[in-house]
């Protein structure tokens, strides 16, 4: 399954190679300067408190490597791959992760996030790919960071292709842009309305917004409500009849709507109120689950 047939070689100056398999090396404390290595594979390699400056890996495969305290300076992992290895305490500066692919482990955000790649398609890669791995070991406030980035990288990375931003932007969004606009627009409602599921003040905020201002307002701009009396209404009939249709609270309301205008508003309010809760209840779930 994976590339250790390749010929062994033992990692040494000058360190360059190609096609080549190192395996149990141990790094622990050194400093490697202009490392060139390409399409090799690299074994339960230890990296402990080494320090990687100015190396370019190609193509490499990284086998239960262990990165503990490692410090990686304008390093780049062009199209590498990392399987089950460990990156606790690792520091990154100026590194380069493009198309490279993390299986059973992950680099923490803190470190990872300002050697993101600056191409909107392929940071939405990595950092859905990061993501993934993150929710897989059970870190939560990893996978949200990840998330967050990743959604704010494909938005960005449609808005390119809708504008045109750049002659490939062109070339691969043509007859393409409408269809883009839409996955934007539903992007940006996703968070205005609903912060992707993952932000629970956003939900909060939103769903008391919701229930005390604007479907109130609608209520009593349609003029469509009547109370079983006969009486008029006032704010309170508004706000509570605006409360039981976004919340399932198991109580009637002596407010009723009249014609299509209020029922229209009302499935759509129910509807609001239905997503958001059952997004607050995933929330918590998923909160309670890694803690």
């Amino acid at each position: 399954m994976y590339p250790i047939y390749r010929p062994t070689a033992k990692f040494e100056e000058p360190y360059e190679a190609e096609d080549r398999t190192f395996s149990d090396a141990r790094l622990d404390g050194k400093t490697i300067e202009q490392a060139n290595y390409r399409h090799c594979t690299f074994v339960d390699a230890s990296f402990k408190g080494a320090t990687l400056q100015d190396c370019q890996f190609l193509h490499c495969t990284f086998l239960g490597c262990y990165f503990r305290r490692t410090t990686l300076k304008n390093c780049a992992f062009t199209g590498c791959r990392f399987y089950d290895c460990q990156f606790p305490y690792v520091s990154l500066h100026t590194c380069d992760f493009k198309y490279s692919l993390f299986k059973s482990c992950q680099v923490p955000f803190s470190e990872m996030e300002h050697s993101l790649p600056s191409a909107p398609n392929l940071k939405e890669q990595l950092c859905r790919n990061l993501a993934i791995q993150s929710a897989d070991l059970g870190l939560s406030d990893e996978t949200r960071r990840y998330r967050r980035l990743e959604v704010e990288a494909r938005e960005e990375h449609l808005w390119n292709g809708i504008t045109g931003e750049s002659d490939w932007y062109i070339a691969h969004f043509t007859g393409r842009k409408f269809r883009a606009g839409c996955q934007w627009v539903l992007s940006k409602m996703n968070r205005w309305l609903w912060g992707y599921g993952e932000r629970l003040i956003v939900l909060l905020r939103n769903l008391l917004l919701a229930v005390v201002v604007v479907f109130p307002f609608f209520y009593w701009l349609s003029g469509d409500l009547t109370r079983e009396d006969g009486a008029s209404l006032d704010l309170w009939d508004y706000l509570y009849f605006s409360a039981v249709n976004s919340l399932p609270v198991g109580v009637s309301s002596t407010v009723s709507a009249s014609s299509w205008i209020g029922y229209s508003l009302v499935v759509v309010e129910s509807i609001f109120g239905s997503v958001t809760l059952a997004l607050f209840a995933a929330y918590v779930f998923r909160w309670s689950l890694h803690r």
